[in-house]
């Protein structure tokens, strides 16, 4: 394990250290946000023990990315499920879970977007939108401003109704 090879303070690893190390590969991944991606360079930076770690893991990483791609045979998938025991892969039915669409994963519209607050308050300017338009209050920029404030919440209702029909879709055909 990557934290025997790190020693600090009298062969006892130090916080810092420790969060260091479980967040190594995420650092070389580039996963982590400009905060902690900025405090894991300057703690290389300081700790030996820390940067020895790191250029170790990023040569393995490095020549792992320099091996020539392995083709997996024609036949793997048919070799994989024909080894699972039907039975096995039945009993495993209600922990299935159907795949979703991209379009319709609730993650692909921000949660700001989504956030009930938001929603709200677009909505609002829609509707104040269409009331100027209605009493000459805008002219026809307040169409542009009713879009705009309507757009969050058909963007919820509208991927809430297509999920809704997905599944239902995905029950009957499961049937």
């Amino acid at each position: 394990m990557v934290e025997t090879r790190i020693v600090n303070k009298g062969n006892k690893m130090d916080n810092t250290c420790k969060s260091f190390v479980e967040k190594l590969q995420q650092y070389i991944d580039k996963d982590l946000p400009k905060e902690e991606s900025m405090s894991m360079f300057l703690h290389a930076r300081d700790c030996v023990d820390c940067s020895v770690e790191l250029d170790r893991l990023e040569s393995i990483c490095s020549s792992l990315n320099e091996l020539p791609e392995i083709q997996s045979p024609a036949d793997f998938d048919q070799k994989i499920l024909s080894s699972i025991p039907y039975n096995s892969y039945k009993a495993m039915a209600d922990i299935r879970q159907p795949r979703v669409p991209v379009i319709l994963d609730e993650e692909i519209i921000p949660g700001i977007v989504r956030s009930p607050l938001t929603r709200g308050i677009c909505s609002s300017i829609a509707v104040l939108s269409i009331a100027g338009l209605i009493s000459g209050w805008l002219d026809s920029s307040g169409m542009l401003i009713f879009v705009a404030g309507a757009m969050p919440e058909s963007l919820v209702r509208l991927q809430s109704i297509f999920r809704k029909k997905y599944f239902q879709k995905v029950e009957r055909d499961a049937a």
